[in-house]
């Protein structure tokens, strides 16, 4: 199975794809929010790991693009902030979960294991 990282902050794109692969999942990494709407168009994914920050689109608008395309590929929001303002965009976007960084093993472990 193969998990899309949205990131665009390499020294994180580095940690989290690590803990990814710890868990035996293979990763891809997508930096922008085109590069991630453009990837799910050409690959099948077992989830999508969404940053809230990114370059160019948002978080936000690169799941509301996902899901305008009819793809029904879990994604759970990564972000540091952690309010209900947040956390209702983010399924009001069409996200399926809400982690906060810094993402902690057991936590990304545990929503895995929920959505896969």
């Amino acid at each position: 199975m193969t998990i899309l990282l949205v990131e665009d902050n390499l020294v994180i794109q580095k940690i989290e794809s690590a803990l990814i692969r710890s868990l035996g999942y293979e990763v891809s990494i997508a930096g922008t929010g085109e590069l991630a709407v453009d990837l799910v168009q050409r690959n099948v994914f077992s989830l999508i790991l969404m940053d809230m920050q990114l370059p160019g689109i948002d978080g936000l608008e690169t799941t509301r693009r996902i899901r305008n395309l009819g793809i029904k590929t879990p994604i759970i929001a990564i972000t540091g902030n952690n309010t209900t303002e947040d956390k209702m965009a983010c399924k009001q976007a069409g996200m399926n979960a809400f982690l906060t960084k810094p993402i902690q093993q057991m936590q990304l472990e545990s929503a895995l294991k929920h959505f896969l």
